[in-house]
């Protein structure tokens, strides 16, 4: 009896192991079950979060064609602010003139006056027919930029870095190398009798508050429209 007794309590030992074992792996399985249900959920909504682009929208050039005689054609980035004459220019006596601005930034109205609040490029181009001083003395200590022709001028573009550097003054302009011009370097002929006086600068339109910030682009810019400039055939 006491044998029997001995195995009794032995297997009712054993057997509150077996349970307690099994209690112990049950509650573990099912824990570690919820948090891998948990981790995965994580990782599902992470992965559904789109990642932010990093493409810039592309860069289209525009052409313009002055509505003047003189022929005058170049092209600009769309991302340029630019708003071309809808009317050709007015005759004043004995002179025509039209004068076209551009601008790597949109100018803004502050105060009654354009403003426009970081570091920007502008080029103007101005046509001119008639009786005009043509007075306008070229860029001095300037580099050559690029030759190239302009109806059956020869031209280059010229650049003062001091210029460029501190947004006083012009620092890129179209220089005519034809000698036999009779209104000097700073013109470029056009058809017509029409002259070119074509600069860039940079800042235009800036106040003490404005932005810095990095003007490599928007300077190659600058060059790559006044190098597009030509005559309409």
């Amino acid at each position: 009896m006491k044998t029997q007794k001995g195995f009794a309590h032995t297997y009712l030992i054993f057997g509150l192991i077996l349970l307690i074992g099994f209690t112990l792996t049950a509650t573990f399985l099912h824990n570690f079950g919820k948090r891998q249900s948990s981790i995965s959920s994580t990782e599902k909504v992470g992965d559904a979060t789109p990642t932010p682009s990093t493409n810039t929208p592309e860069i289209k050039n525009k052409t313009y064609t002055s509505l003047s005689s003189s022929g005058l054609t170049f092209d600009y980035p769309d991302t340029w602010s630019f708003d071309p004459p809808t009317d050709p220019p007015v005759s004043r006596g004995d002179k025509k003139a039209e004068m076209l601005a551009l601008y790597s930034q949109k100018p803004t109205s502050v105060n009654g006056r354009p403003v426009i609040k970081t570091d920007n490029m502008c080029i103007s181009f101005l046509e001119m027919q008639g009786a005009y001083p043509f007075g306008y003395i070229p860029l001095s200590n300037a580099d050559h930029i690029a030759d190239f022709v302009v109806g059956k001028n020869q031209v280059s573009l010229v650049e003062n870095k001091t210029n460029l550097a501190s947004g006083i003054n012009a620092a890129m302009q179209l220089v005519n190398q034809d000698s036999t011009s009779g209104h000097g370097a700073s013109y470029v002929a056009l058809n017509d009798e029409y002259y070119l006086l074509a600069t860039a600068t940079r800042n235009c339109f800036a106040d003490e508050h404005s932005e810095k910030r990095d003007m490599t682009k928007e300077i190659e810019q600058a060059r790559a429209i006044l190098k597009s400039v030509r005559i309409a055939n």
